[in-house]
């Protein structure tokens, strides 16, 4: 029994050593294996480029190998897809990376590239104006890596303000950033809101500037998507690949909101760490947006009071006034889902309660008479509240419902 068990250890720490190591190209790793070692696996070269730039076919794919200028061993490992290989069921999960990079950049040549660091050492690039379609796979030693990134000045991908969208950040990004990559306007339609040439599978490309001057920030970008007569093939795909790529949970934004009109357009809100506003149009043009907010412009814009059409918020219950919000940023479990804590106050016994959003019981309560479990059920566009919750210690009822109203609207200006 004990020599079973230390097998099944030392095995899982095996898996553990091999899911977690650096990654290779065809037995190959950058910072470790030699010239001979190379050749030994993709033959001999095809073409010099440059002193230590090598040109290599294997299996009639072009593979780059760059060598060190001190020694015969390979520090980069660039392998180039023709055609290029779609990002989420091809390049990801071949080499076991995630779905969210640790920086990324845009190229002189107006291609993505995405950073994925320990202990992976990988550099994705795109087609020109695709963040789907992986052209090359470049595997880095760790020094090689570690020097292209601080060079590259890529932002990560949550960069401590906002998320980073082909290269470009909202708080961060300028003016010349933003044309350097979009090209000159097409039309100015406010001193602080431009308009630029399409790409990246939108219609229209709008980019608010925080003032009118040429060295301005940029507060928001905004890719509109027309689905021109609810054509859901076209902004379908496209919408889809934003949303995978944020690990955005359409079910439980930060807010919701409906605009009555015609057409009737619904907003949904995703604060820290990706301050990202969705919305779509109902009517024939059917058009819908992502949009990438500075932390700042967010923060002004967003619901965060009364009725946020979610469970944050302000209601009043048969426990007294209560309160909802978020606490700090969603929280990556082991299911690779992330999970925002979440915590309340409420009014009657000067009740207090936490624990982690959408979870059966997952809200311990405590107030002056005790402590125990509740539950909140929450849907989109809600302006009623419904739970329960249970008693755990002290003193009073064993159990009780949980029925409110939200209070007075406040906040959204879109």
């Amino acid at each position: 029994m004990i020599t079973r068990t230390l097998s099944v250890i030392i095995f899982a720490i095996a898996l553990w050593a091999t899911c977690f190591a650096q990654s290779s190209y065809k037995g190959l790793t950058p910072g470790k294996s030699t010239r001979a070692d190379v050749e030994r696996v993709l033959g001999q070269p095809t073409t010099q480029v440059s002193e230590r730039l090598i040109e290599y076919t294997k299996d009639g794919q072009q593979v780059y190998v760059q060598y060190s200028k001190t020694s015969p061993t390979a520090v980069r490992i660039q392998v180039v897809y023709s055609p290029a290989v779609e990002r989420e069921s091809k390049a990801l999960s071949a080499e076991g990376l995630p779905r969210v990079a640790d920086t990324s950049r845009t190229n002189k040549q107006g291609a993505l590239e995405e950073y994925f660091g320990n202990p992976r050492y990988i550099v994705l690039t795109y087609e020109a104006d695709s963040e789907l379609a992986v052209s090359q796979v470049g595997y880095y030693s760790r020094e090689l890596f570690e020097s292209l990134k601080a060079e590259s000045g890529g932002n990560s991908i949550t960069n401590g303000n906002s998320v980073t969208y082909m290269g470009l950040t909202a708080g961060k990004t300028t003016r010349d950033d933003i044309e350097r990559v979009l090209g000159p306007p097409v039309r100015r339609m406010s001193p602080t809101l431009v308009e630029y040439k399409p790409r990246w599978g939108a219609d229209q490309i709008h980019v608010q500037y925080g003032d009118g001057s040429a060295e301005a920030g940029v507060t928001r970008l905004e890719l509109i998507c027309s689905a021109q007569g609810f054509d859901t093939s076209r902004c379908g795909p496209w919408s889809e690949a934003i949303r995978q790529k944020y690990r955005i949970d359409m079910s439980i934004p930060d807010a919701y909101q409906k605009i009555e009109g015609k057409p009737l357009k619904v907003l949904s809100y995703f604060g820290s760490p990706l301050f990202i506003v969705h919305w779509t149009k109902y009517d024939w043009d059917g058009a819908s947006a992502w949009a990438f907010y500075s932390k700042e412009l967010f923060e002004n814009v967003a619901p965060k009071r009364g009725c946020t059409g979610t469970i944050f918020g302000d209601w009043e219950t048969n426990l007294g006034r209560m309160t909802i919000e978020s606490v700090g940023d969603p929280i990556l479990d082991d299911n690779g889902s992330f999970q925002q804590p979440i915590k309340g106050t409420y009014s009657k016994n000067n009740g207090t309660f936490s624990g982690s959003r959408g979870s059966l019981w997952g809200l311990g309560w405590k107030d002056n008479t005790g402590a125990g479990t509740m539950s909140i059920v929450e849907t989109l566009g809600m302006d009623s509240l419904t739970g329960e919750w249970e008693r755990e210690s002290g003193s009073g009822p064993a159990k009780g419902k949980l029925v409110g109203r939200c209070a007075v609207a406040t906040g959204g200006n879109q």
